[in-house]
């Protein structure tokens, strides 16, 4: 009599198979509940804010399945808070964060996306905030990296309070919150906004913080950004094999991936990609900016037929008066407001001089934070401020014209200070603009002409 095989075999072997993705299951439900006491830890420490702070917490990711763990909006701008447990000491070493050896790039990158993602939904720049839990921050290290301020858990409430970065009065908070709201994973949940209408305190900013909003992106830009560090942590997790273990629970391979994407690559890979419809708007925004340099070109000819006109008309009137004279110090063309009183000028290149303040002065870096003041108003470009400079007196602003010449826009002579130059931009234009550093002893540093280009999106 001959047997053959082993009976009940595959039966076994799927039971075997089901409790191996059971027990993954289960480490990834633990790891989750761990994140779960993290994030409620962090928001205890948000709620000590004044009652001008509104308070969100578990936010959807526009365009995305991912989430955001809190968001808070003030008298001194609005930050997005990023909650991360680590297990060995951080460190800074060759300009980047480790956490032992393992490296905190692909966080600090999802934080920008996030607070770039936040502040094309909210209509205000979001600086973003990563609170580490499980270890201790050194007063070594430095405060931001890369635009991304860095704190403990236990003093997320103080860098907020001092990070003023755009001041907000109550209602400018209110209406940030509102614009929030629809992002919220559980709209019936309980959130801190109705506190922080006809709240009024003064934002206490302090040298040592110097918020820098991320440079703004296009949407596909930012999903194109999301998969490379899905991939990217991904790839990492299937390489080293190892896990950051987050006691007292021992996580699986599947949960370092989510963690170092911020949550589970699936959700990523499960998205539509975005890029037929970039590619779209793309188009459309090449339409769209061809247009506004047509109607550039015919508005600059109209003013100059006008100023000629003007000239002529005005040139027989005593004492030469010029009646012709613009009461507004401001004058719209084509989405763009500049100074009516600067004239287009051809600025050729400047070398500081040696011994001059501004020798040595790198050329300032050109960012612009996009906000959209109301729905319809058009996009209103904001300058970051490029940096503080021993013997600063201002940073000069000009805008290329489509012929080459250059027309200088309002200075910018300290960080706070309200700068409202270009408003009501097209979405998809692009703008070629540079800034030049004004020393005290009137010498002029070295600048870089850099393209800035308004969302895809109407505002």
């Amino acid at each position: 009599m001959i047997e053959g095989g082993v009976a009940g075999g595959s039966a076994l072997s799927q039971a075997a198979q089901r409790r191996a993705t059971a027990e993954r299951l289960v480490l990834e439900a633990q790891w989750l509940e761990a994140l779960a006491t993290d994030e409620r830890a962090v928001a205890a420490q948000l709620a000590q804010l004044p009652a001008a702070y509104a308070l969100l917490h578990d936010l959807k990711l526009p365009g995305s399945k991912g989430n955001i763990d809190h968001l808070v909006i003030g008298p001194g701008g609005a930050f997005v808070v990023v909650t991360r447990r680590c297990q060995e000491a951080i460190t800074f070493r060759g300009g980047q964060l480790w956490s032992g050896d393992l490296s905190l790039r692909d966080l600090l990158d999802a934080a920008r996306v996030e607070s770039q993602l936040l502040t094309q939904s909210i209509g205000t720049p979001v600086v973003p905030v990563v609170t580490i839990i499980g270890v201790l921050v050194s007063a070594s290290l430095p405060s931001a990296v890369d635009g991304v301020l860095l704190c403990s858990a236990e003093d997320v409430v103080r860098v907020v309070t001092r990070g003023s970065h755009t001041q907000l009065p109550p209602h400018k908070v209110s209406e940030a919150a509102e614009r929030a709201l629809p992002l919220l994973h559980n709209p019936g949940s309980v959130t801190r906004t109705e506190a922080a209408a006809g709240q009024r305190v003064e934002p206490i900013a302090a040298a040592s913080f110097k918020p820098v909003m991320p440079p703004s992106a296009s949407p596909a830009e930012n999903a194109a950004r999301r998969e490379q560090a899905t991939e990217s942590a991904v790839n990492r997790g299937r390489a080293t094999g190892s896990v950051e273990v987050v006691p007292p629970v021992a996580v699986a391979p599947v949960a370092e991936v989510a963690e170092s994407a911020r949550r589970p690559a699936t959700a990523a890979a499960a998205e539509p990609s975005p890029r037929p419809a970039a590619k779209e708007r793309s188009g459309r925004s090449r339409s769209v900016g061809f247009v506004v340099a047509a109607l550039v070109v015919l508005c600059l000819v109209a003013i100059g037929i006008g100023s000629l006109v003007g000239g002529f008309w005005g040139g027989d009137d005593d004492g030469g008066s010029d009646t012709t004279a613009v009461d507004s110090t401001r004058v719209t063309t084509a989405g763009t407001t500049v100074p009516a009183t600067a004239p287009p000028v051809t600025t050729p290149a400047v070398t500081p001089a040696p011994g001059s303040l501004a020798a040595g002065v790198a050329a300032p870096i050109v960012q612009f934070s996009p906000l959209c003041p109301a729905s319809g108003a058009g996009w209103q470009m904001q300058p970051v401020w490029p940096g503080d400079l021993v013997g600063l007196a201002q940073y000069d602003i000009e805008l290329a014209n489509p012929d080459g010449s250059w027309v200088a826009l309002a200075p910018l002579p300290t960080a706070s200070t309200p700068w409202g130059s270009l408003v009501g931009q097209a979405p998809g234009t692009t703008l070629s603009i540079r800034i030049t550093a004004v020393m005290t002893d009137g010498s002029r540093s070295i600048n870089q002409p850099t393209d800035v280009v308004t969302p895809a999106e109407s505002c």
